[in-house]
């Protein structure tokens, strides 16, 4: 389970670099914050493979678009990821205790908070 988190992490961090790309063309002012995005990513990613987690089962994730076509179609899917993510770390967190049931729900508020700003985002 640690490696099928850690790749949805990575396929957000690659969604939200080319978020930055499409963000530079088509409103500069979104870059900075696709560039946070990817950096909470590929903390997430640093996490979940340092951190002792005792997870058992398998993941059922949708398929992330890895090329979305426009910078609102980007938005959209990485706000149904980030949710998902989130409601996983939740889950997940309520089967840890101790500092790992923390770094989970940690990390899951802050999949919610992605969201949060993408919705600004995309409402702009």
């Amino acid at each position: 389970m640690r490696d099928e988190l850690v790749a949805i992490e990575r396929k957000l961090y690659n969604l939200y670099k080319l978020g930055e790309m499409f963000a530079s063309q088509e409103d500069p002012s979104l870059v900075d914050t696709f560039q946070l995005l990817a950096e909470e990513s590929l903390k997430h990613q640093k996490i979940l493979s340092t951190v002792n987690l005792n997870l058992k089962g398998e993941l059922v994730f949708p398929e992330i678009k890895d090329r979305p076509s426009s910078l609102e179609e980007l938005m959209r899917e990485a706000i149904i990821a980030e949710e998902l993510l989130a409601r996983m770390y939740l889950e997940l967190s309520a089967q840890e205790e101790g500092s790992v049931k923390d770094i989970l729900r940690i990390m899951g508020e802050e999949c919610l908070r992605h969201s949060y700003r993408l919705k600004l985002m995309y409402a702009k």
